[in-house]
């Protein structure tokens, strides 16, 4: 309990009065890197400052905040920079890189920690945990995000997206068997996967992690280093969540008759984009 509230209290002093941002977490979930958009792009015209102004975002803490498309820049000042009894990391979809301009702090990213100062910088990709603990009076940071920051634009919560459709599951499972036809990195599969967990149970194995994942396929690549899949059938049935998905998929190895098999999908919505919660493969 103490934890979560020190958590709390460190994302609230560095990202100031936001409200509950969606974007952010702090368990010690470690997710697969997520690169959706998280929200609808909202094209910028081009400008040139003279002076970007300032935003307060809490007592001694400002900063400037510049936007494209598909990136967002922070100036952030804090003086005093809050001081906190442990260094917490929290964790996002977006990738960021973070540059000590003024001051110290003690730094994290993934298993990497240290005591920083000006010039040193930490790059934390996608859904990676970071933090950083202020050491000194005054702390300057320059901080990139991409996708953009919508809650640094001035909103609270990211506008509520539009349901996924029929045809957006219909293409995630075209891509999904195009990645097993493409012998893709394993990384490629984890994009297509709920963040929030998932199962896949195929004639030999069940998996629930990266790791089992990761190992299947490596034996699987190895075993039969060429292969094409074709669907044959494809049911979607709209359900609260999400959608159910029957499939009929007919697998073929290099120099062997075609083998065919049942599958069935769980498929959730997933702030707009279907991401599949598990797969269950039969053989016919």
């Amino acid at each position: 309990m103490i934890s979560k509230i020190l958590r709390a209290l460190m994302l609230a002093s560095l990202l100031g009065a936001q409200g509950q941002c969606q974007w952010l977490f702090t368990d010690d979930q470690q997710k697969p890197r997520d690169y959706r958009s998280l929200t609808p792009i909202q094209p910028v015209e081009p400008k040139l400052w003279d002076q970007v102004p300032w935003q307060q975002v809490a007592p001694g803490q400002r900063r400037k905040v510049l936007y494209n498309d598909r990136l967002t820049m922070v100036w952030l000042e804090m003086d005093p920079a809050p001081q906190q009894p442990q260094l917490l990391t929290h964790y996002h979809a977006h990738d960021q890189i973070t540059m000590i301009v003024e001051g110290k702090a003690e730094a994290q990213v993934g298993d990497q920690r240290r005591e920083v100062g000006p010039g040193a910088a930490y790059v934390a990709p996608s859904n990676v945990h970071h933090g950083l603990r202020p050491l000194s009076s005054r702390l300057v940071l320059v901080e990139c995000f991409t996708p953009t920051r919508e809650d640094f634009r001035g909103m609270p919560q990211p506008p509520v997206p539009v349901p996924c459709t029929s045809n957006q599951v219909r293409a995630l499972v075209y891509q999904w068997f195009s990645l097993f036809d493409r012998q893709a990195d394993a990384q490629d599969f984890f994009e297509k996967l709920d963040p929030e967990g998932w199962v896949m149970s195929f004639p030999d194995q069940t998996m629930r992690s990266p790791e089992e994942f990761r190992s299947w396929w490596q034996g699987l690549r190895v075993r039969y280093p060429k292969v094409s899949h074709e669907v044959l059938e494809l049911q979607l049935k709209p359900v609260s969540a999400g959608f159910l998905v029957d499939l009929k998929v007919a697998w073929t190895p290099e120099g062997s008759a075609p083998l065919l098999f049942r599958q069935h999908w769980q498929i959730r919505d997933f702030q707009g984009w279907p991401v599949v919660q598990s797969i269950q493969v039969e053989r016919r």
